[in-house]
């Protein structure tokens, strides 16, 4: 069972130093910041939904999923 999940949307966190599987979604990044609209998100978490974690902690804050 995997502990956890990198998610990159912005490169804020060193790959190496969370010793943790990587999900690169950083074209995601610059269209997911705090205000993104509801139709943008929809679209991000049916792609990926299958991959996160049901608990998600993510870093900066300036991010909305």
């Amino acid at each position: 069972m995997t502990r956890g999940l990198h998610l990159n949307l912005d490169d804020a966190w060193l790959e190496e130093s969370l010793e943790l599987p990587l999900l690169d979604a950083r074209e995601w990044g610059p269209q997911l910041r705090f205000s993104a609209p509801e139709r943008l998100m929809e679209e991000f978490y049916c792609k990926y939904e299958s991959r996160l974690m049901p608990f998600l902690l993510y870093g900066s804050g300036d991010f909305i999923i």
